[in-house]
């Protein structure tokens, strides 16, 4: 089964208040939690309002190291992006790339996330950190960075087009 590509998402109504939005970020972080393999990152979605406050702890148990040792760049990467700051913004990414295993690794999978929040959200700063965070990314995606496969999902998400998974999701 192949793909399907689509440059075309219509923006959200994004909630007007935190509580709204956390009640969105809780029922998609499940989501993604009850189908996805719990190596990587996936393990950062049982609980993504504690990683977003920096309080987020996690086990010392082996399968659990890829989202240990990410978890403070996420957090890095998070605060750099709302505070607009590129040359942050490009360590923290650039720490991402490539990380983890399989055809896409975690952190590339999770850069394609936030570049299809981002694309669907209707936040007034919304689209200023999708473009950041576009040319950040574009300024890295010409190195050797990733695998061939990951490397063609985020060239798809940076211009703005994601599988038909990401759309359901």
């Amino acid at each position: 089964n192949s793909a399907i590509w689509d440059p075309h998402m219509d923006p959200l109504d994004d909630p007007k208040d935190t509580r709204g939005f956390l009640d969105l970020l809780d029922w998609s972080a499940s989501h993604v939690f009850q189908r996805a393999n719990r190596i990587g990152l996936v393990p950062l979605l049982e609980n993504p309002r504690r990683l977003l406050a920096g309080l987020f702890e996690i086990d010392e148990t082996p399968d659990l190291r890829y989202a240990r040792l990410a978890s403070p760049i996420i957090s890095r990467l998070l605060t750099a992006l709302n505070q607009m700051d590129r040359p942050s913004l490009t360590e923290e990414t650039g720490r991402l790339l490539g990380y983890g295993i399989g055809g896409t690794p975690s952190g590339d999978d999770l850069l394609v996330g936030l570049l299809a929040a981002l694309t669907r959200s209707s936040h007034p700063t919304a689209d200023r950190l999708l473009h950041l965070l576009v040319d950040t990314l574009i300024s890295q995606l010409d190195q050797d960075v990733t695998s061939l496969l990951s490397l063609t999902v985020l060239n798809h998400a940076v211009k703005g087009a994601f599988s038909e998974k990401i759309h359901t999701i």
